[in-house]
């Protein structure tokens, strides 16, 4: 999917905003902030990773030995909460 150009103005616009609304709040010791070194916030994500990966494979077992996950109703059916299907966007 390619954003227009007005629609990637708009959500560059939108995160500046939100990174100095976080700057701000930082500043003002509104929020905790911790400072990492970029190797331990690689180790960080690579760990988060490899839980997801073991969280989905466990999960995948599971449904496969025991049948205790129900499957999500079709968007198409209109489960609940959902309306009809959207259609396509198209020029964009």
């Amino acid at each position: 999917m390619y954003l227009a150009h007005h629609q990637l103005e708009l959500l560059l616009s939108l995160l500046l905003l939100l990174l100095l609304c976080l700057q701000d709040a930082v500043a003002k010791d509104e929020v905790e902030s911790l400072n990492i070194t970029v190797g331990t916030q690689r180790r960080a994500v690579l760990e988060a990773i490899a839980f997801g990966t073991f969280l989905r494979d466990v999960e995948s077992y599971v449904d496969g030995e025991y049948q205790l996950l129900t499957p999500a109703p079709s968007p198409s059916k209109g489960g609940p909460g959902r309306g009809p299907p959207r259609p396509p966007l198209t020029g964009v």
